[in-house]
């Protein structure tokens, strides 16, 4: 499952990688909203698959500034079994980074 402001070397990777490549739900007209509930709901449906559960995500939009919940992101995700995987390539200067925030469980 990838977020919805992925850069497109980070995209297109992941299909090309042979997985099944599924866009996060957004809500509101930017279309880059990440709707929670919604993400809850795909990641329960594809937990039950075999094989690896990945998500990509990024940080912050480097044009629009967007921002993802990623908080709620991460435990969604985490409590599935799925890895998590963020960008901050753009957003490092600018938000706080601690990957030991979450317990040292953030994989990349």
């Amino acid at each position: 499952i990838v977020g919805p402001m992925q850069h497109h070397s980070n995209y297109v990777t992941w299909r090309e990688s042979g997985l099944l490549v599924v866009d996060c739900p957004t809500v509101g007209g930017k279309g880059e909203d990440v709707d929670v509930p919604a993400l809850e709901r795909l990641l329960d449906e594809h937990a039950r698959g075999e094989g690896p559960r990945y998500t990509a995500w990024t940080a912050a939009s480097n044009v629009t500034g967007y921002a993802p919940p990623m908080s709620e992101v991460y435990r969604a995700c985490k409590r599935r079994g799925y890895r998590v995987f963020v960008d901050y390539a753009s957003s490092a200067p600018y938000l706080k980074v601690d990957v030991n925030e979450r317990g040292g469980e953030v994989d990349a």
